[in-house]
């Protein structure tokens, strides 16, 4: 697993010690900022100004997310924002490539996360009898997430049986309330944050995430959060 991220110790390499900031290879160009004795945190330079300035900066994890939409949304208003995802990030930013469940403990602030749906989603119930198993993982897998140490929690998913098998969710939003002109019915679980209020309620109801072509990217396609939402999230949680 690459970590991109992290409480790292310097104490047993070499360095020239009395510098508040410094770069390596690991952080992908980002700074290293002093926290405590010979300790050192990964963060962006945005962040590193507004702790300097005495900002207000949460540090949020966005668990499952390669294309980096929800990340970037949150460092544009000035957070220490991470994806988080098996596959690396699509683009620039700050990334951990690896297991999520493994930085869980990391001392975030706000979790957003999209567990994989493929097991969950009511859409493939007629495929549940011969993938018992799989989705037996995929409902532990949520749950974790959703027990995970963290104060502030959001978990997206579609409509699934997590609603049965966990409880109903606090929330449904649909694209057409933040400005994309479609429909696909998203299912919100909320820990110590408010419902998304709708930003732009636009015309159009097609179905374009579920008529899409089959395709080997198919699957990255329909996962990927809207812009829209990406910026409502940000913008009403952070």
């Amino acid at each position: 697993m690459r970590l991109t991220l992290g409480m790292i110790n310097f104490q047993n390499r070499e360095e020239k010690d009395n510098e508040d900031t410094r770069r390596d290879d690991s952080c992908r160009g980002y700074s290293y900022y002093k926290r405590d004795m010979g300790v050192y945190e990964c963060i962006s330079s945005q962040t590193k100004k507004n702790r300097l300035s005495g900002s207000v900066v949460m540090r949020i994890l966005i668990a499952c997310e390669f294309s980096g939409i929800v990340r970037d949304a949150f460092i544009a208003r000035g957070h220490d924002a991470w994806s988080c995802d098996l596959l690396p990030t699509e683009g620039p930013g700050p990334h951990i490539q690896g297991d999520v469940l493994s930085v869980l403990d990391d001392g975030w602030d706000m979790m957003i996360a999209h567990p994989p749906c493929t097991h969950l989603a009511v859409s493939g119930a007629r495929w549940f009898k011969d993938k018992l198993l799989e989705q037996e993982e995929a409902i532990n897998f949520f749950l974790v997430l959703v027990n995970a140490p963290i104060k502030k929690i959001a978990i997206e998913n579609p409509i699934s049986i997590m609603s049965t098998r966990y409880r109903k969710p606090d929330q449904i939003i649909q694209p057409w309330m933040f400005g994309h002109g479609e429909t696909k019915a998203t299912c919100l679980w909320l820990k110590n944050l408010p419902p998304l209020i709708s930003t732009d309620i636009v015309d159009g109801r097609v179905a374009r995430v579920h008529r899409m072509s089959p395709g080997p990217d198919r699957w990255k396609e329909r996962s990927r959060t809207l812009q829209g939402i990406a910026d409502a999230m940000a913008d009403q949680w952070g």
